[in-house]
């Protein structure tokens, strides 16, 4: 559960924790987010809940100028994943459509960044791997490069 005034600024997860853990509980790629956007009452410090939904990592995530993956980077370290503004219009990157174009950007950012870009090579694989394991069924990843324009601002 993550909630919110005005616009949504959370941290999803830590992104060096998030990119191991779901090798290892591949069940995770499908946990439900119950999000809730809320205010405050001037008058009596009343909470007020504006709007609330239940969405998969994809519908809460998206690209960024910077990266393939909505990150938050400072002094050029990676910390967490950070949101899209799923419900706005007017917002400049919209989130994924699918599981697999989040974990295509997913990918491309440990292969853009420096900390992880050894891993990279052989963490798609291992987390498909993972995933038939458990679910029985193929995750098939595309390439960032060929998905990638259907989520950039014109």
């Amino acid at each position: 559960m993550k909630s919110f005034i005005g616009s949504p600024n959370f941290d999803i997860g830590s992104f060096r924790s998030y990119i191991n853990e779901i090798i290892d509980c591949p069940w995770k790629l499908h946990t439900k987010y119950l999000l809730i956007k809320y205010k405050m009452e001037e008058n009596g410090g009343l909470v007020v809940i504006e709007n609330f939904w239940l969405k998969n990592i994809w519908e809460i995530t998206c690209t960024s100028a910077s990266w393939p993956l909505k990150v938050q980077c400072k002094r050029n370290v990676i910390s967490n994943i950070r949101p899209a503004t799923w419900y706005s219009e007017h917002a400049t990157f919209r989130p994924f459509d699918c599981l697999e174009d989040f974990l295509a950007a997913l990918e491309q950012t440990l292969y853009k960044y420096h900390d992880t870009n050894n891993l990279a090579d052989h963490w798609s694989d291992r987390l498909c791997e993972s995933y038939e394991r458990y679910y029985g069924k193929e995750l098939i990843l595309p390439r960032w490069m060929d998905i990638k324009k259907k989520y950039q601002t014109e």
